[in-house]
């Protein structure tokens, strides 16, 4: 588990299974297994390949490119921009903010959408939208 309660975080080429962030940015790339972020502040950018990203974000955007899946859990404040998932994506709530999704292999599920607008293109599964 890594724990981050100042500045910016880049985690690159690890194998972690958590992340708990209070403060700054978080970037991750070619992350080797799964990984859980909580952020409660700024932007979670991932650039993963095989990884099951989920995520809890309170505050700023959260934007993945290239993951093997993808779960947002809760997204209170800011945008949610996913590109490239090999597998599914699934975001329980997102309170405000646009989401973005493209480039699925798998299904799309978006189950609660306070404001923002909603886009999701090609995606070779279903489509699930509130």
């Amino acid at each position: 588990m890594v724990t981050d309660s100042s500045g910016d975080m880049t985690l690159e080429s690890v194998q972690v299974a958590k992340v708990l962030d209070s403060s700054g940015d978080i970037t991750a790339r070619g992350l080797a297994s799964d990984v859980e972020i909580r952020d409660s502040s700024a932007t979670f950018a991932s650039r993963t390949r095989r990884v099951w990203s989920a995520v809890t974000d309170s505050l700023g955007d959260v934007v993945i490119r290239g993951a093997g899946g993808v779960h947002v859990a809760l997204d209170s404040s800011g945008d949610i921009d996913v590109d490239r998932v090999s597998g599914n994506v699934r975001i329980d709530r997102d309170s405000s903010g646009d989401i973005r999704i493209a480039g699925v292999g798998g299904n799309v599920e978006v189950l609660a959408d306070g404001s923002g607008e909603v886009r999701v293109t090609a995606v070779k599964g279903t489509v699930r939208l509130p």
